[in-house]
């Protein structure tokens, strides 16, 4: 039985390997919630690069989960002239997902997944 199970686990990774795949091109993040994806998402990629002279917040949030209101993905205060590359590992938005910064025209951001 033991044997079986492993078969089929190795069988099915790289089938999950080859799960399609979506990008958001690099963009300013904007500083109203903007939906950025409307359909069930694993976000796997952020990439975050603020250039302004100060921290600027920025917000994900999924579109449907925690009873619907939206469950905070991610939410970090990003350091004036810094570049983020923040793995994701494949963190699942419920229905979608938005984004926002406190601060428009001064973070962009990037973003990689699949669904």
């Amino acid at each position: 039985m033991r044997l079986l199970f492993c078969l089929l686990a190795a069988i099915g990774l790289p089938l999950a390997a080859q799960a399609p795949t979506w990008e958001v091109g690099t963009q300013y993040v904007p500083s109203s919630a903007t939906v950025v994806r409307s359909v069930n998402s694993h976000i796997t990629q952020l990439d975050l690069d603020n250039t302004s002279g100060s921290a600027v917040q920025v917000t994900l949030t999924d579109l449907t989960g925690c009873g619907g209101s939206g469950c905070i993905l991610f939410q970090a205060s990003v350091p004036a002239d810094t570049y983020w590359a923040i793995p994701m590992n494949g963190q699942k938005a419920n229905g979608g997902f938005s984004w926002v910064a406190a601060t428009g025209s001064v973070v962009t951001g990037h973003i990689k997944g699949n669904y």
